[in-house]
């Protein structure tokens, strides 16, 4: 099976104050962490999404990566969704499953990669996910409207990993608020399709606040 891999790298880092991927952890940028985290798995195309500024400095950080695949860069849209409809329609026909991942969640491990693997043999759309352990209530206006069953709540990581059909499925879809896709799963969903939901990693954070580090 042919397979690419997505990975997004091209916000704004307004969260963060300063783009988030060029930081470094114990030597590596935050964007290299989260490439070499597939060094052992073999995709026949790799594609890194990225905001025009920041282009020199991520074909910079990719030549350095170890990697055994190829890795390209091409310059994203508005959204996140937009930028990975962008990767989608670079990909060759014959490539038949699609992982999708944030680059700023550099601590993926390897186990949850071959939980992934393995359940995507069987389901089309498979998610990472992290049950709720904390109490949620439904707030509106500072106001406790009540509170949700968190034995259903789960907190949705990447990589996620889609049949080719179903992406493509995604680039057909006029979609009326591309801006409130935050995941590709959430696109998968509004098309009334199954998602099958794995175990997730507490350690695969995605670094969004100067404090995640």
């Amino acid at each position: 099976m042919k397979r690419a891999l997505i990975v997004t790298a091209a916000g704004s880092s307004t969260r963060f104050g300063s783009p988030k991927l060029l930081r470094k952890i114990e030597g590596k940028t935050v964007l290299q962490l989260s490439l070499e985290a597939f060094s052992d798995e073999e995709f026949d195309y790799i594609v890194v999404t990225s905001s025009k500024d920041l282009m020199t400095d991520y074909i910079r950080i990719i030549k350095g990566t170890s990697l055994s695949s190829s890795i390209y860069i091409l310059e994203g849209g508005d959204t996140r969704f937009e930028s990975v409809k962008k990767a989608l329609k670079s990909l060759d026909q014959d490539i038949e499953s699609v992982w999708i991942h944030d680059g700023a969640r550099p601590f993926l491990s390897q186990a949850l990669i071959q939980r992934l693997k393995t359940a995507s043999m069987k389901h089309d759309s498979v998610i990472p996910g992290i049950q709720e352990t904390d109490t949620i209530k439904l707030v509106t206006k500072n106001l406790v409207e009540k509170t949700l069953d968190r034995s259903q709540i789960y907190r949705i990581q990447t990589p996620q990993v889609f049949n080719r059909h179903i992406v493509d499925r995604l680039l057909d879809e006029p979609f009326k608020n591309p801006e409130r896709i935050t995941d590709e799963s959430l696109g998968v969903e509004s098309l009334g399709l199954p998602i099958y939901v794995v175990e997730g990693d507490k350690k695969n954070i995605k670094i969004t606040f100067l404090d995640d580090l």
